[in-house]
Formats: C-alpha cells, sequence, structure tokens
C-alpha cells in the first residue's frame, strides 16, 4: 500500500491522454485519502499533474468541481489535438505551394 501512495504522490500525466490520467488518478487516490480528502484537494492534485501546455489552460480557471474539471481537461486536450492537426496540415499545404511555385518558372513559352 506504501507503494500505490507513493505512485500516487507522484503520479503525473506524462504522455497519457486525459482520460488515461484520470483513471489511474482515480485508482491510485484510493491510497492516498488523507491528502485528496475534498474535492479541492483532488483538483488541485490532478490539476498539477497536468502536462504544461493543458494546465496553462485549466488552471486560471479555477475550477474545484473534480468531474467539471476533468472535463474541461478533456476539452483542451482535444482543442490542442486541433491546432497540432491544422497546424501540421498547413505545414504541409505551405510545403506544396513552396515546391510548385518553385518549377513554375520552368513553364515559359519558346520565342
Amino acid at each position: 500500500m506504501d507503494a500505490q501512495r507513493k505512485a500516487f504522490l507522484n503520479l503525473v500525466q506524462g504522455n497519457k491522454s486525459v482520460a488515461e490520467y484520470e483513471a489511474e488518478f482515480l485508482r491510485l487516490s484510493r491510497y492516498a485519502r488523507g491528502i485528496v480528502r475534498t474535492d479541492y484537494e483532488r483538483c488541485v492534485r490532478f490539476e498539477d499533474g497536468l502536462r504544461d501546455e493543458l494546465r496553462v489552460l485549466i488552471a486560471p480557471q479555477r475550477e474545484r468541481e473534480f468531474a467539471i474539471l476533468v472535463e474541461k481537461a478533456k476539452i483542451a486536450e482535444e482543442v490542442k489535438r486541433s491546432e497540432r492537426q491544422n497546424r501540421d496540415k498547413d505545414r504541409g499545404r505551405n510545403k506544396r505551394n513552396f515546391g510548385s511555385s518553385g518549377s513554375a518558372g520552368g513553364f515559359q513559352k519558346e520565342a
């Protein structure tokens, strides 16, 4: 049980999705009842373990109801995922446009 408590104290989201992090957080929190007795304590600990890119979006909202905090984190994660996909698409589009404009000069009529 001490190992589980230690695992809870060291738990961070890392490469896990918010849903995976939440499941692990809830599973391990059973071994740390004295640490997260209230919704407020649960929220603070969960928020602290989120990846920085999500925490900066969630923390200013000061949400202290755990279920709502988790839903907001899932939404923020989806927004970040969409931003990444759009950025990747734009990069791909820019590469294609650059490549085709570079060869466009080769199509000149001979006099």
